[in-house]
Parts: C-alpha cells; structure tokens; sequence
C-alpha cells in the first residue's frame, strides 16, 4: 500500500510539471506588455560567436532585446520592393476648402494617383490611381465612390459573369410586382 501512495505521489508530481517548451504570447510594445521577454531557443545553428548552441536564454532586464539567437528566415521580397520603398515623390497637389477637395500625386516608380470630391451631405468622389506591377505593366484603376459605395473600374478586375436570362426575367417580374404593390414572401 506504501509502494502505491508513493507511486501514486510521484505521478501527480510529474504531471503537474510545465515543460520548458511552453512559450507566451509575443510581447508587443502596443498592448502594453513590452516588458515582457520570453525565452528564445536556439536551433543548434552557428551563432555570430562561432559556437554552437541549444537551449533557451532570457534576458533580466525586463525590456525587449532586439537581438534573436536563433535561425532568422527572411521573406522574399518582390522584386521592385526595395525600389519602391524608397521613391521619390515627384509631384504632390492638395487642395481643400471645406466642402470640396482634391489631390494628386506621382512617384517616381511610375505610382500615381488623383481624386477630386465635394463632402457636402456624405463624400461623392471621383479618381484614379496607376501602379507598374511586377510584371511591368502598368494597371490602372478609376472610380467613383458616392452613396452607392465605391465602384472601381479597370481592365485588370475581373467583372462578374452574364446574369442567365431566367434569372435576369425572374428579377424584372419582381421589380414590375413590387412596383404594382405586389409582395411575395415566400410563404
């Protein structure tokens, strides 16, 4: 019986234990926990000293240290990225008098853009704006957005399909009956 409670001892012991493998939450310095560090783990690959490593370190100084001593993957990036997030702004127009408004801007990695619009009783407006994708083609978007929401045009978006004739009769005959002051339900 002895052997039993003992055993019995040691494996709730066992069980209630945390395993070193559990990390929290990322600290992020916007929701307020950036005095948070949480143990980094190195993957055994060569670090800048020249010796090799597996483990986890914290640091005790209760701020986030920027270094990472693990293996870093970078993303790839597209290709006009680096080009793109240095542009210079070529030309930059605003103007607004309180009711109406427009700009214009260009940079020189071939983006630009315009929209003129009048905010009397919601906005109304109208623009465009023309990007070179990765593929070198220039794309280029207009629109207007109003009451009846943003309506983007250009021939790179894709339109939707033909409404069938049966449906599209069916959706007259429901105008016309509403019209008439005929409801359907369903019921």
């Amino acid at each position: 019986m002895e052997r039993f409670i003992v055993l019995a001892a040691v494996t709730l012991a066992q069980a209630a234990k945390l395993d070193r493998t559990y990390l929290p939450p990322n600290a992020q310095a916007s929701s307020g926990s950036a005095f948070l560090d949480a143990p980094r783990q190195s993957n055994g690959f060569q670090q800048q000293s020249g010796a090799y490593s597996n483990g986890f370190s914290q640091s005790s100084n209760y701020a986030q240290s920027g270094a990472y001593s693990g293996f870093e993957a970078r993303p790839v990036e597209r290709a006009q990225a680096a080009f793109e997030r240095n542009a210079a702004i070529l030309r930059q127009d605003n103007s607004n008098d309180g009711e109406t408004y427009a700009y214009a801007y260009e940079t020189e990695n071939g983006i630009s853009g315009e929209e003129n619009g009048v905010a009397t009783n919601g906005v109304q407006a109208q623009g465009s704006y023309s990007y070179t994708g990765d593929d070198g083609k220039v794309y280029s978007v207009r629109y207007t957005a109003d009451e009846n929401g943003f309506q983007p045009q250009g021939d790179h978006l894709p339109t939707p399909p033909p409404i069938p004739a049966e449906i599209l009769k069916a959706l007259e005959q429901n105008a016309r009956d509403e019209a008439a002051g005929i409801y359907d339900d369903g019921a």
